[in-house]
């Protein structure tokens, strides 16, 4: 082997397998209809106390404070693969909807008459997400005609969406 090529190897074989690794972190979507899933590895069960709560209220300085908290820096976007690609993870393009749902909502009981384009992208997004899940947990009614017919569930297992955040901020340099 000349000393050339294994100088070219030595050079170029670090560069390769960091990009293949980055390629890795992205489900294949060549497919119609497949959608590209950030591999984070399997995400641990972790037991949520699902309950109406006083944080995350609709209105307020603090309201504000939590719901932006949610989003990560650079609002969930990462770049991924040899060209960087950006990408936003469902997660938080969902948290980001919900937060424009509850300003707009807010913006309503203040007198603002009509919603926004961002407002009706996101419920009919959120709507469709909910659907694509497919969430199958049956949940006890307590009366069907009420307004609140279902009862708050309790304890309910969940994915460790931490993960999700932990690995989005240990890797800010592909973002």
């Amino acid at each position: 082997m000349s000393t050339k090529f294994s100088m070219a190897i030595a050079i170029l074989l670090p560069l390769m397998l960091a990009n293949a690794a980055r390629m890795l972190l992205l489900t294949p979507f060549n497919a119609a209809g497949v959608s590209p899933k950030l591999n984070v590895g399997p995400l641990n069960e972790v037991l949520m106390d699902v309950h109406n709560t006083v944080s995350y209220e609709l209105n307020g300085t603090q309201a504000d404070a939590q719901w932006a908290a949610l989003i990560p820096a650079y609002g969930g976007i990462v770049r991924l693969g040899p060209e960087r690609t950006p990408f936003m993870l469902s997660m938080y393009h969902q948290l980001r909807c919900l937060d424009v749902l509850r300003r707009d909502y807010v913006a309503g009981s203040m007198g603002k008459p009509n919603t926004s384009p961002a407002t009706r992208h996101c419920l009919n997004y959120i709507r469709q997400m909910v659907l694509c899940r497919g969430d199958r947990r049956l949940e006890s009614v307590i009366d069907p005609y009420g307004q609140h017919a279902v009862q708050v569930r309790g304890t309910q297992t969940c994915r460790d969406w931490s993960q999700v955040y932990d690995f989005v901020s240990n890797n800010e340099e592909w973002t």
